[in-house]
């Protein structure tokens, strides 16, 4: 019988720090850290939520407070985290197979937006599609 975890933030740290893509250094400052990160990242969260377009509030989650730090995976050269590495880390950790993720298997150039903090550093604040 298996039992259930929840995927905080410290959780899913040591699973990236088993598969390699943390230090040791990078994990402690995200243990340090990563309550206060939450905190700041729900505020903006809360911030964006609109009465208007009758959104539900979004829930800020432990890949998302680790992805917030920008961290480069160590000894790869300055490649950065990105939540497809994650994913994939959580999925060999569980052992499940990670064919049936649907993840992008060619090397596609990505860019990254340079905004502000109000846009959490995406760089769509305003745009409307």
């Amino acid at each position: 019988m298996t039992r259930k975890k929840s995927l905080t933030i410290e959780f899913l740290a040591q699973i990236l720090l088993r598969k390699k893509l943390l230090s040791r250094e990078q994990f402690g400052d995200i243990i340090k850290k990563g309550a206060a990160q939450q905190a700041k990242l729900q505020k903006y969260a809360k911030t964006s939520y609109s009465q208007k377009l009758r959104q539900a509030p979004y829930s800020v989650s432990a890949t998302d407070v680790i992805l917030s730090f920008n961290v480069e995976i160590p000894g790869t050269g300055g490649k950065i985290l990105t939540e497809d590495a994650i994913t994939l880390a959580i999925a060999e950790d569980i052992g499940e197979e990670t064919k049936n993720l649907k993840l992008p298997t060619k090397n596609h150039t990505v860019y990254y937006g340079e905004g502000c903090l109000e846009c959490r550093r995406t760089g769509y604040r305003g745009r409307h599609i």
